[in-house]
């Protein structure tokens, strides 16, 4: 398993801080005394010629951020955006979670939930056609109700299936 994103690290980290009511002029030792070696090699180098232990634990945490996770190119995330497409064997659950993972760095604001809508329906799989074309004839479709039509047409389809495999036998 790979190395989770530096994030995910650093929202465990301020839960702990949290949890434990680490007062913020401990939380910067704390983060350098549980970090792996590699890591603070890694913050030595990043906060180079200063040292680590001269930083506050917000700054330690946004120069690793930056170092991680450089800023993003909009149009670049927007394209793999709108040119996401269900996969065969994808749920829709499983595309709206990929969806809205994509649509995170795309900068969408008040669009959201229409920049979703419009992937979601455009996005889905060739075997969701008949669902689609029923979307695509709603005037007033929200984000809401085009996955929950989707998941119940993809609940049927799946009950049909095994219904008639169950009759098959």
């Amino acid at each position: 398993m790979s190395n989770p994103p530096f994030e995910d690290y650093a929202d465990r980290m301020d839960a702990f801080v949290q949890a434990n009511d680490i007062q913020e002029d401990k939380q910067a030792s704390l983060f350098l005394a549980c970090v792996g070696p590699g890591a603070y090699k890694l913050m030595k180098n990043v906060c180079s010629p200063a040292q680590p232990s001269t930083k506050s634990y917000s700054q330690l945490k946004q120069l690793l951020a930056e170092h991680f996770k450089p800023a993003t190119i909009v149009i670049a995330e927007r394209h793999k955006f709108w040119t996401a497409r269900q996969g065969e064997r994808e749920t829709v659950a499983d595309l709206v979670v990929r969806l809205k993972n994509l649509a995170s760095t795309c900068a969408f604001r008040a669009f959201l939930t229409e920049a979703l809508r419009d992937r979601l329906v455009s996005g889905l799989h060739s075997k969701m056609s008949r669902i689609q074309r029923q979307l695509l004839s709603i005037r007033e479709l929200s984000f809401e109700d085009a996955k929950s039509k989707c998941i119940a047409e993809e609940m049927a389809g799946a009950a049909n299936q095994q219904h008639v495999g169950i009759n098959a036998s």
